[in-house]
């Protein structure tokens, strides 16, 4: 039989180890105490709790007293703090701050400083399209010009509220449709056709209220984005991505960013599907502009950028992405994606490059046997082609044969088991470019397309074809 109350205190626990706060405030020195004890995880049980206090006789019932205590703290100041330098984060907190004061100011009676706040706070509450909140102050607010006989601020809030209960509605409609969407996606038995159908179905019921608000827009394109994908027409994903992209850019200084970076992650690898990388790199330099960008944001847009250039064939603006991580603190798997990136922008501009440093670099990824390890291979293969060691590359090759035969024979990764296969059978040609011909693998990858290819985009990080060029450039 389970302990409720228990599971209740380990919940309660978890709750304030992950709360997204570093102090308490307005709290007394036991809770911060106890606070801090929690966040750095040197207590995580009842029994922790009352040997943290030296109260060794301390009942469950006083543990659970005081983690109540302290539970009440931490969401106070969830609502207090505001540590957030992005706009759109920190006008939601005020926003809804002013919203909830306007809420006990009304219900006590005090009509009058209640309105004074609501209509202090609306623009910016319609501003950034905090639909749910412009409908309770502006409802506030009507009823009190109702009351008291005011006709021009009486008939504009009635139509503000029933505009604006129209847009929730709605928005509430697009939310739910998605979910439904996005559960039938998740259960084990999907059915694609199905899947198809009902992402078809809410993509066609969500496009003619496009218009009315930024989540509405949003959610209709992330559900065409979700049903071209499953039709597997990169061209028509892409036409709505633009159009998003292009409707919430120009506002982004009042949308959230993540929705942009959404769009713009679904788009890049339809256009280098589409072999349209330049018009993707138009969009990362645009977004590049943005001064709200987080750090997360910076490091994942210049990885992206570095991939589109390659693909655009523009080693300037993949040095450019290059120069601009170096700048950056990166955790351990960026930094190991930084030097695969970097081994690639210094083979291809003829610059030296440590393969032994290289490969210390990448310890986590080379592990990475369907993933990132592809690039880890063709980078040694590549450098050892370029600088003519050519004993070296074949005493390499029996060790990369077996792991083509091992991981990547039954994978998604066809294209790079033809390209890395094709490298090694440079050795059975004797290295010669006249001898070519004899190279069935390459064949192979040019007869399957990399807009055919279902690996990731990120595996094939500059297109194989351009390899192979700099490979018999280098023989």
């Amino acid at each position: 039989m389970f302990d409720l109350q228990l599971i209740v205190m380990s919940s309660l626990i978890d709750f304030i180890r992950k709360a997204p706060i570093t102090t308490l405030i307005g709290a007394d020195q036991k809770s911060k105490d106890l606070f801090h004890l929690i966040q750095s995880e040197k207590v995580l049980t009842k029994e922790e709790v009352a040997k943290a206090f030296y109260e060794k006789t301390m009942s469950r019932s006083m543990v659970y007293e005081l983690l109540g205590k302290l539970e009440s703290d931490v969401v106070n100041s969830i609502i207090q703090e505001n540590p957030s330098t992005i706009p759109l984060r920190a006008n939601y907190r005020y926003v809804h701050r002013m919203e909830c004061a306007v809420k006990l100011l009304d219900r006590q009676g005090d009509n009058e400083l209640a309105v004074y706040l609501a209509e202090k706070v609306l623009k910016k509450s319609i501003l950034y399209e905090f639909t749910d909140l412009t409908l309770s102050l502006a409802e506030t607010c009507r009823y009190y010009f109702a009351i008291t006989g005011h006709r021009k601020k009486f008939e504009y809030y009635l139509e503000l509220c029933t505009d604006t209960a129209k847009v929730m509605n709605l928005e509430k409609k697009a939310e739910g449709l998605h979910d439904q969407l996005v559960f039938a996606i998740s259960q084990k038995k999907s059915n694609y056709d199905q899947e198809e159908r009902l992402a078809q179905e809410i993509y066609d019921e969500l496009t003619p209220a496009i218009e009315k608000s930024n989540r509405i827009m949003v959610i209709w394109g992330v559900v065409g984005v979700i049903l071209y994908s499953i039709k597997n027409d990169h061209q028509e994903g892409s036409k709505i991505c633009k159009q998003v992209l292009n409707h919430l850019l120009p506002q982004s200084d009042t949308v959230y960013l993540s929705w942009i970076f959404t769009f713009l992650f679904h788009l890049v690898p339809s256009q280098l599907k589409s072999d349209k990388a330049k018009d993707a790199l138009q969009y990362i330099q645009e977004i590049e502009k943005n001064s709200q960008l987080q750090r997360y944001n910076k490091i994942v847009l210049q990885q992206y950028k570095f991939i589109v250039a390659m693909h655009a064939q523009q080693l300037d603006l993949s040095a450019d992405s290059i120069q601009a991580l170096q700048k950056m603190r990166l955790n351990e798997l960026q930094k190991e994606i930084f030097e695969v990136h970097q081994s690639y922008q210094l083979l291809l501009e003829g610059k030296p490059l440590r393969l032994a440093r290289f490969l210390n670099q990448v310890p986590t990824y080379s592990k990475d046997k369907e993933g990132m390890n592809i690039n880890i291979i063709i980078i040694q293969l590549l450098y050892l082609i370029r600088e003519g060691k050519l004993y070296a590359f074949c005493d390499r090759s029996p060790g990369i044969q077996r792991y083509l035969h091992r991981y990547l024979k039954s994978s998604p990764n066809k294209r790079s088991t033809f390209f890395i296969q094709s490298l090694l059978e440079l050795e059975t040609s004797g290295f010669d470019r006249k001898k070519i011909d004899r190279i069935k693998s390459i064949k192979k990858l040019e007869k399957y397309p990399y807009q055919e290819s279902p690996q990731d985009f990120d595996i094939e990080i500059v297109p194989y074809e351009i390899l192979w060029q700099e490979a018999m450039a280098w023989l």
